[in-house]
């Protein structure tokens, strides 16, 4: 059907810049669940089914066509880079038998205050559910909501009352793994909320879509290429480095933005065409990785 065409084309544009959630509140679908639930019961309400939310905002008009949705849904997701985000999360993992450890840390950008959640969620995809007014496809459906880490969806808080630039905050959480949940396709998302006075106000979310199928230790280190600051280009030395290695360069908002590749032990990053502000270079070469952070002026 034009929502499942809709929802592809969607995910195919978004996917690497943004986290996606399915998600469905009525017990008789197979893709209910309590955390589900809870989330679509927080947002203003839906004019009908499927619709479409960004950050919390209704983002689906049933009175225009399918080719303006699609149009305002990207032009409103495009407009959430358009401030440096507040704060960024980072995470690593272990996985005992079904037992799922998880580390967090949340990384504050500007001085602010309040009272801020951070959710852990299980996202899967390829998960098998029927859907009306498929046709020609099997109803594999991705970025499924399976559950949250915490009994709230919401998470829990991971930062109180005065926060200023650079502070860091770290959070645990734990959990028993549905025997079901296909780990080759199962991975974690996360979000930031500020509490206020009307309910969770979204700040930030993050996923690298890397599977549970094997544990993985991804953390925001303090170690820095050389030059940083920098007003331009980084030149990364790591006599650590083997074979093939793949630089990935995000933004704040852990939106992707490019990478490159190279089989040297020292290489160049161009960032002259990029405003100033902080980002995240995602290093990998075999088995290691290693995130590190830039300045730019």
């Amino acid at each position: 059907g034009w929502g499942w065409e809709l929802q592809k084309e969607l995910e195919e544009r978004n996917d690497k810049n943004v986290v996606i959630l399915q998600v469905h509140s009525s017990e008789a679908s197979e893709l209910y669940n309590s955390a589900a639930k809870e989330l679509l019961d927080s947002l203003p309400v839906a004019a009908a089914i499927p619709f479409w939310y960004v950050n919390g905002e209704r983002c689906f008009d049933y009175h225009i066509s399918v080719n303006m949705n699609r149009a305002l849904i990207n032009q409103q997701i495009d407009s959430t880079f358009d401030e440096p985000a507040l704060a960024g999360i980072a995470y690593e993992f272990d996985l005992h038998g079904d037992t799922l450890d998880v580390e967090t840390t949340v990384e504050f950008f500007k001085d602010t205050s309040g009272i801020f959640y951070l959710s852990a969620w299980i996202v899967e995809d390829g998960v098998y559910a029927f859907q009306n007014g498929l046709e020609n496809e099997e109803p594999y459906h991705s970025h499924v909501l399976r559950g949250s880490m915490t009994p709230s969806v919401f998470g829990e808080v991971c930062a109180d009352g005065l926060i200023q630039a650079d502070d860091l905050y770290k959070n645990s959480f734990s959990m028993l793994l549905d025997t079901g949940y296909r780990l080759h396709q199962t991975y974690l998302a996360f979000a930031i909320w500020k509490l206020e006075s009307g309910g969770y106000k979204f700040i930030n979310a993050y996923k690298n879509s890397e599977t549970l199928g094997k544990p993985r230790i991804l953390e925001l280190t303090g170690e820095l290429p050389h030059p940083n600051p920098t007003t331009g280009k980084v030149f990364i030395l790591n006599q650590k480095l083997y074979g093939e290695t793949t630089v990935s360069v995000y933004d704040t908002f852990g939106r992707f933005l490019f990478e490159e590749k190279f089989e040297i032990l020292t290489h160049e990053i161009d960032l002259s065409s990029y405003r100033s502000g902080m980002y995240l270079f995602k290093i990998k070469s075999g088995s290691n990785e290693s995130v590190v952070r830039i300045i730019k002026k």
